[in-house]
């Protein structure tokens, strides 16, 4: 995991999205920090308000503000190898606390608000992706032991809050080197890159494979998002790929040869965006260092990254941009172009007022449950401005009688410089909730375990009181 470093000045690039532009499109910023730091790799939104990377080659992460002002946060952790004893994949847990992967450590590591840690070893496996799933624990990809002269099949792991460690076993592929997320139906989705394969994982380990149509394409990162799909990159393959939950998949070239596409999410625009890595040395490949956009009607988009720096791993930051690590090591930042409109109601967005009328708030609310054999979707919105209600509204799942949960966004700034997301629930379903400022493409998301009965939310520094 080491990785050469080059120091340079931060270039600035705004730029009108090229080539496949789809109508309507808005212009992007891309830049890069203006300095060079540890070699990174993953990196994911915190609750404070910053991004943090994880360095690569120390057990420490990057704390990174939207200003670029950046400090180091070191885990106690003693090597267990000379070399290459950093961490890798980086997710967000339902508590704020930051879980990461040490392959060659062979343990997850979580670091909580208040700055304690734990270390979780797994028993002779190398942690590699890593994510959240639909169950609220944490979820991670375990290959064999870090060695050369060890084959141990590999698994994937669960992390519970409690901290509670379970391995299941999956289908003996002979390496894992792609990503793992949690889908919208509830269970697991994981490329596998080895065995050119995507595969479904159920929340009792139960796997079903779904082989790509095309040999050798290398399935890497997989993300859900746009049209309740899940998205996922082949490294190998030039191509973006799409598979619903029942298995059907869509690939769609991108227009330049051996771009070698690597992570991808899904942005507050509601496209999915994705780096394209190939540019190793760096000015050598000009069909990489880009960061494209696909939209849900397979329409791609890419931009350049000034500098051929080599862009690795992207995610949606607190600040509704996309932050992305780069091979020689820099941070990068798309803001995605043209100023926010409000929030559009739909039947499964809610709308909420900060000035009478300015639909400001956006919530949307994702629910999967084990329950009745099964059941997942989005919630529908139920706006309460007829009753005179502006700052809040419903959500329900299973019948527009029945509803789930209530969510409400107030002014807090002549408090404690914050607006405050409160929310209630009644019911033990599983769902994320997704609160967006439109003004200032600001997000913050709370989760509930499913079987358990939902916890009062109320976040009292939620957002900013930037206007």
């Amino acid at each position: 995991m080491n990785r050469p470093k080059f120091v340079s000045l931060g270039v600035l690039l705004t730029a009108a999205l090229l080539a496949g532009r789809s109508e309507g499109a808005k212009a992007a910023t891309i830049e890069n920090s203006p300095f060079a730091i540890d070699p990174l790799s993953g990196v994911a939104a915190g609750a404070d308000r910053a991004v943090w990377f994880s360095i690569a080659d120390a057990a420490g992460f990057v704390r990174v503000t939207p200003d670029f002002s950046y400090r180091r946060v070191y885990l106690p952790a003693e090597p267990r190898l000379p070399d290459d004893d950093g961490f890798l994949m980086v997710t967000q847990g339902t508590d704020h606390s930051l879980w990461v992967t040490s392959p060659e450590r062979g343990s997850v590591f979580r670091l909580r608000p208040d700055g304690t840690s734990t270390e979780y070893p797994v028993q002779n496996r190398s942690p590699y992706a890593i994510a959240l799933g639909p169950d609220g624990n944490i979820w991670f990809t375990a290959p064999g032991v870090f060695s050369p002269t060890i084959a141990t099949p590999w698994v994937v792991g669960r992390i519970t809050n409690d901290g509670q460690l379970t391995l299941f076993p999956v289908p003996a592929y002979a390496t894992v080197s792609g990503g793992i997320t949690g889908g919208p139906d509830g269970n697991l989705w994981i490329a596998v890159e080895a065995a050119n394969k995507i595969v479904r994982l159920t929340l009792k380990g139960q796997a079903t494979e779904f082989p790509l149509p095309k040999a050798g394409s290398k399935p890497r990162a997989i993300q859900r998002g746009t049209g309740g799909d899940l998205w996922f990159t082949e490294f190998a393959g030039n191509r973006i790929g799409r598979i619903t939950t029942k298995g059907v998949i869509t690939e769609y070239d991108l227009p330049h040869p051996g771009s070698q596409p690597e992570s991808i999410v899904q942005a507050p625009d509601g496209n999915m965006w994705f780096t394209e890595a190939a540019d190793i040395p760096p000015g050598v490949n000009p069909a990489g260092n880009r960061i494209g956009r696909i939209t849900a009607q397979g329409a791609i988009s890419e931009l350049a990254v000034p500098g051929s720096f080599t862009p690795l791993e992207i995610a949606v930051g607190p600040d509704g941009n996309l932050w992305f690590s780069e091979l020689y090591p820099l941070i990068g930042r798309v803001t995605l172009g043209g100023t926010p409109g409000p929030c559009v109601p739909e039947d499964t967005v809610l709308c909420i007022d900060d000035a009478p009328g300015d639909r400001r708030f956006k919530v949307e609310v994702e629910y999967s449950t084990t329950q009745g054999g099964g059941f997942s979707g989005n919630g529908h919105a139920v706006p309460l401005a007829s009753l005179g209600v502006n700052r809040g509204g419903l959500f329900w799942f299973f019948s527009a009688d029945n509803p789930e949960l209530l969510v409400k966004v107030l002014d807090g700034c002549s408090a404690n410089g914050s607006r405050w997301v409160f929310l209630s629930g009644g019911t033990n379903v599983g769902l994320i909730a997704t609160v967006r400022d439109t003004a200032t493409n600001e997000v913050h998301t709370y989760y509930n375990k499913d079987l358990t009965p939902f916890a009062p939310v109320q976040d009292t520094k939620a957002l900013s009181c930037a206007h």
